[in-house]
This record gives C-alpha cells, structure tokens and sequence, in this order.
C-alpha cells in the first residue's frame, strides 16, 4: 500500500479544525501526569504520546490527538501503540515510524489514516551541508527558525510554527507535540508530565516490569535549550503543570491549575 504522504497539509488542516477550544493539555510520561484531574483531561483538548494514551483511554476517555515520533517505541510496543491509536479521535506519527514498519503494520497503519509529519532536518548536528539544506528549505520562510552551526561539535535548534513545513525533535517527543500544538492554533497549552526525571521512570511502566530504556539524564541539556529556543519564538503561551521537574520555571512557568477556556 502507498505510504501516506509526508506533510499533508490537508490532514493537518482537518485537525485544526476539528478542535474543540483553544487550550490543549500535552499529556505526557512523567509521574505527575497522574495529578491532571481527569475532569481537565475530558473537558479539553490532549495531545497523548506514546503509553501516556492508556490513561485516558482505561477512564473512558477518548485522546483527543495521539502522537508518535518514536519508532523504536512503536517497534517495541507494536501492540499497544495500535490499541491507543484506534481508541484516539486522531493519530499523527513521523515519517520514521512509518518508514521501519513492516508491510503488514503499514496496512494498519494506513487504515488509521493518520497525519504524518517530517523532521525539519535528519541530522541534529551542524555542518555546511545541513547550512545550506536548511537554507534553502526555509528561504523567506517565516514561520519556521533555527541554529544550523557549521561544525558538528554543536547542535541544531530551531521552532516550527507550521509542522506542514517540518517540525524539530530535540531528543523529546514534547517539544514536537509543543508545534504541532501551535500549528492546529491552539493559543495556549500546557505541559501535564513534563519531569524529565528518567531514573523514576514513565508512569505507565507496571511495578516489576522491565523499564524501557531512557537517555533522557544525556540528553537533557539538549532539551532545555530547545525550550530555551522555544520560548522566544513560540507564540502560544506555555505552562507546566508539573511540581517535581527539572525543567526550570524560568523556561516554562509552572501552572497549578488550568484557566477556563476563552472560546
């Protein structure tokens, strides 16, 4: 079966509009997204990663958006990502994920019709080459910034306000949420989740079962100065729920409780 085309601006404008308000909760792997009433969470708009959906869904509440941009995650959980998927009103996955399916999983995957969304750039390292692919690729471009150093001992950083353009990872599933997020116009979101404390592990993860591996402790520097890059150029305004987080309030303010809805 043909794969679903990468950047579809239709399907991205299908989920614009088919939003209930402008607030959106990306609900995240980290403990304190168990402190998120349920109530916030049927009330408004989420955005669910990975094994985060199964909370919704075991409360009988329908993600209002799934998103997947790990493929190892869906290599290593095939069966739960498609139990979340078709139990979510929408499915957006990266083009990666939908690159190492097998046959079999990609006709299912079809069958979600799901949004598929691309990297921005491959490569999270700078070099001429990626100068000049970003370069070009953005011309006049105003809706999508970013870093492209020309050495690869430094990193690319940048923000898309428009996924139908690319979106940047930055070793972290929530910041590719936190674009797709503005790109459906959602004016503010918020973050329930947002620890980044790897070594207790995702909530999801049963007592006594293996934990999935994490790089999070490496990566994390890389994280927040993509929220450091973030904060300047996103327009949405952004809070974290979280009270036990490494991510300084100073990057992303805490929030103790969701504002009501201004639509």
């Amino acid at each position: 079966m043909e794969k679903p085309n990468a950047g579809n601006h239709q399907q991205l404008d299908r989920l614009a509009d088919a939003r209930h308000g402008d607030i959106v909760i990306i609900f995240l792997s980290g403990p304190t997204s168990l402190n998120t009433p349920l109530s916030a969470l049927q009330e408004h708009d989420t955005i669910c990663v990975n094994g985060s959906a199964n909370h919704l869904i075991e409360n009988g509440i329908s993600p209002f958006l799934y998103l997947v941009t790990d493929h190892n995650y869906f290599i290593r959980n095939t069966d739960a990502f498609f139990h979340q998927a078709s139990a979510s009103q929408h499915v957006v996955i990266s083009k990666e994920l939908f690159d190492v399916a097998t046959p079999q999983h990609a006709e299912q995957l079809a069958s979600l019709n799901p949004t598929v969304i691309h990297r921005a750039c491959k490569s999270k390292k700078g070099s001429l080459k990626n100068y000049l692919y970003l370069k070009l690729k953005y011309w006049n471009c105003d809706q999508v910034t970013y870093t492209a150093p020309l050495t690869r001992r430094q990193v690319i950083h940048g923000y898309s306000r428009n996924t139908r353009r690319g979106y940047f990872h930055t070793r972290t599933v929530a910041y590719a949420a936190l674009q797709l997020a503005e790109t459906l116009g959602y004016r503010t979101a918020y973050f329930s989740g947002l620890d980044m404390t790897g070594a207790v592990g995702r909530f999801y993860e049963k007592d006594g079962s293996p934990r999935e591996k994490t790089t999070l402790d490496k990566d994390l520097d890389n994280i927040l100065q993509g929220l450091e890059y973030m904060k300047g150029r996103s327009r949405m305004r952004v809070y974290n729920l979280s009270n036990n987080t490494r991510v300084p309030y100073s990057l992303v303010p805490f929030a103790e409780t969701i504002e009501a809805s201004t639509e």
